[in-house]
């Protein structure tokens, strides 16, 4: 067997673009003062992806830098599972109970919840929380859609809607419940609130620019059973994060590692895991539908069928499988997803110029042409993910390879890449796309309802899709809790989806689980697991897993 990779060819396959993103002030930070009566072998150490942290912790802040690891201090009324999605759980409300014909919700407060400064969790704090989306709609980051709120008991709160709302529980999973006290006299669109005060078992211990430390408190509701009292989160890059695990100073990093079987998972199998799970989210090529050609169905589909997703897997090589033509990941949409559409797009050179041809559509010089016109062929994707940077120009490379395309793939930092996005102002676009419960996942991408006109930021229909049947069928399945017209309803939309192409799902996005178990085990893994460890976990879920790790017996 041969000699593991060394350090510079694990970042060399990662697609790094510079060794500098391994000055020694980020590795440095890692201890930290912070650390310095804080043993190693006690604390939790977990990526934070965000290089440019500001001590923001205000979770109606319009930055683009704020802690991600508020989710260990800010808790929402209900627990939406990532991985079963259609059957919210109790969190900070104990109980909740449609009534009117799914018009009005009631919210039942748990009990015996103390913030992390010691003050109890009221009633008027929880209404509070609730109102501020209404009362602020520029602060409606959750996407709730009741218009009243109000106490109805001691510890009762009941939530209107103007009509049928049984599919938009979702919102309440994302809404953080706030200290009224706290925020009385801060403005919320310019606060930072650097000492955020929530119900969640954590507290800010330690911050700066490189790291943040998070203490995790006695006396939480949900229970004290965790293996460790201390959490940190050193800001790296992910080609820096790949060094830090091999080197023990990350025990748990949620990244796309391209080559990561091979280049840490068989550097020491008994210590090394690297977990892809499917999560519900595609990596999809998004189109402008307010502009041609990508309004254009015939191109949609030549796009599509000239795509061999099978290479752009085995290029990036991080456990990312093609996705199927309806984009919904058996694993979590399985029960709704048509067993027709379970299959992935296959190459189809032959159809793709067919396609062309019944559009009109010629392709010269590298460029689409029609009518005498010519379109350039621009796609935008994500600089800050290494294993995207792949992704995307293997996909530029398919189009090229199979119909003489000149891609002009364009790298954007995260911030840019998603205001052109928001606002219409791009042609197409390598990206992610997830959200939530069946319907949240048709109407957040398609809902054409509300679209806003290019140049307004918009937080749903970014691509700016308009089709009646999408939007009746997106109208009558929000106001069901029947499973049966919920699966008819779902059936029609995957038919859109399939048919018209609003999207081009390319790859299974994943959960990614890159950890070490020098110091702790029980990282979750992806057989079976209901609850996962990771960057973007939503605040229930994190908590819960982090009860799961033991301390390393090695």
């Amino acid at each position: 067997m041969g000699q593991p990779p060394d350090r510079r060819s694990i970042l060399r396959a990662g697609g790094a673009l510079s060794l500098g993103a391994l000055a020694p002030p980020v590795l440095a930070a890692c201890g930290g003062p912070a650390s310095a009566t804080v043993p190693r072998s006690d604390t939790v150490s977990v990526l934070n992806k965000d290089t440019a942290i500001v001590r923001n912790f205000n979770p109606y802040s319009p930055s683009n830098h704020t802690g991600p690891m508020g989710r260990y201090i800010y808790e929402p009324p209900l627990w939406i599972p990532r991985l079963d999605p259609a059957k919210p759980q109790p969190w900070l409300a104990s109980a909740f109970s449609w009534s009117r014909g799914g018009r009005e919700l009631t919210l039942t407060l748990r009990k015996g919840v103390r913030f992390n400064d010691g003050s109890p969790l009221t009633l008027d704090d929880f209404v509070h929380s609730l109102d501020i989306p209404l009362k602020k709609p520029e602060f409606n980051t959750a996407g709730v859609t009741y218009t009243d709120v109000r106490a109805t008991g001691p510890d009762t709160v009941v939530l209107t809607f103007d009509k049928p709302a049984y599919q938009d529980l979702y919102a309440l999973g994302q809404l953080s419940v706030v200290s009224k006290r706290q925020l009385a006299g801060h403005d919320l669109a310019t606060w930072n609130n650097p000492d955020p005060v929530g119900t969640g078992p954590g507290r800010i211990a330690a911050f700066t620019t490189n790291q943040v430390r998070i203490r995790l408190r006695r006396g939480y509701w949900g229970g004290d059973a965790f293996p460790t009292r201390n959490l940190k989160f050193p800001s790296a890059s992910e080609d820096t994060a790949k060094l830090l695990l091999l080197d023990g100073d990350l025990d748990f990093a949620s990244i796309a590692w391209p080559s990561g079987q091979t280049n840490f998972v068989d550097r020491d199998p008994a210590q090394n895991l690297y977990s892809p799970l499917p999560s519900g989210t595609i990596a999809m090529i998004a189109f402008n539908h307010t502009k041609a050609p990508w309004n254009d169905i015939h191109v949609r589909r030549a796009l599509s069928m000239a795509i061999d997703r099978s290479a752009v897997s085995r290029t990036v090589a991080s456990g990312q499988d093609p996705a199927n033509l309806a984009g919904l990941a058996p694993e979590v949409y399985g029960s709704w997803l048509l067993p027709e559409y379970r299959r992935s797009q296959p190459l189809d050179v032959a159809g793709a110029r067919r396609e062309l041809a019944a559009g009109g559509w010629q392709i010269k010089g590298g460029n689409l042409v029609k009518d005498g016109r010519t379109h350039t062929v621009s796609m935008t994707s994500i600089a800050d993910w290494p294993a995207y940077r792949i992704m995307s120009a293997a996909t530029a490379d398919q189009l090229r390879r199979h119909l003489g395309l000149n891609v002009n793939l364009q790298l954007q930092v995260g911030a840019t890449f998603d205001s052109h996005y928001n606002s219409g102002t791009f042609d197409i676009q390598y990206r992610l796309y997830s959200s939530g419960t069946l319907y949240q996942f048709y109407n957040t991408l398609l809902d054409g309802q509300g679209m806003l006109p290019v140049g307004k930021i918009a937080a749903s229909n970014q691509m700016r899709w308009k089709n009646a049947d999408t939007d009746r069928l997106l109208a009558a399945m929000r106001v069901t809790d029947d499973p049966k017209l919920i699966a008819s309803y779902a059936a029609s939309l995957q038919k859109i989806f399939v048919e018209q192409l609003p999207v081009v799902p390319v790859l299974w996005e994943c959960i990614w689980a890159v950890a070490t178990r020098r110091y702790w085990t029980g990282w979750p893994t992806n057989r079976g697991i209901r609850h996962y460890f990771g960057f973007d976990a939503a605040a229930p879920e994190a908590i819960l897993a982090l009860k799961g790790l033991r301390r390393s017996t090695t």
